[in-house]
């Protein structure tokens, strides 16, 4: 099941993370005085939370910035006894199109009446009858074609274990910059994994 993130639809850092909400608190716990300026710091903080940013993003399936997501899908997607079709990434805040190549072998859409998605964690599209809205190709490895944006609109949002986990990974860059070996903090591991189990279904299909 490939899924391709664009990242040239990516939301801007400070549209979530700003100096009131998060990035003041970050400096204060790597040991930092918000108030000196940037040319006085030993490290750019802002440059240091978006590198980190999409290192948790991968290691917790959950897009934090928002970003458009096209996930392929093969023809057992629909099979499902629940009829769900899970989405990877986090919280979804549109599903922009449902296309699928029919078993005529012609490209399709399928609207958006035919099928309600379930935008929180753990996302996914239901039907109470898939078959009964669409029939798939069996000659394509991958028919169904979905393109959706996930991620958070407002900082209050992101889960706090996410959270510690970013500030856990920025303290962990910090002090090992310049390091070429750096073991994975623990603690960190622990705060990922809370969010693996939010997309056992989709890692089937990767």
């Amino acid at each position: 099941m490939p899924a391709t993130i664009d990242y040239t639809t990516e939301a801007t850092m400070s549209d979530i993370f700003t100096t009131g909400n998060f990035t003041d608190e970050l400096h204060k716990y790597l040991g930092l005085d918000p108030a000196v300026s940037l040319a006085n710091q030993p490290i750019d903080v802002d440059e240091l939370l978006q590198s980190v940013l999409q290192v948790v993003e991968g290691d917790q399936w959950r897009v934090l910035l928002e970003k458009t997501i096209t996930l392929q899908l093969p023809y057992c997607a629909i099979s499902a006894r629940d009829n769900r079709i899970y989405l990877p990434y986090g919280t979804v805040a549109a599903l922009t199109t449902f296309a699928y190549t029919d078993n005529n072998e012609d490209a399709q859409t399928l609207s958006a009446s035919n099928y309600t998605v379930y935008s929180e964690e753990p996302a996914f599209i239901w039907a109470e009858v898939w078959e009964d809205v669409l029939t798939l190709s069996i000659k394509e490895p991958y028919p169904i074609t979905l393109t959706y944006t996930t991620g958070y609109d407002a900082f209050a949002k992101i889960p706090r274990s996410t959270l510690q986990a970013i500030k856990i990974m920025c303290y962990h860059h910090f002090v090992n910059r310049g390091a070429e070996d750096m073991a994975i903090p623990m603690a960190y591991q622990h705060h990922v994994s809370q969010a693996m189990h939010n997309n056992r279904r989709v890692q089937e299909y990767l």
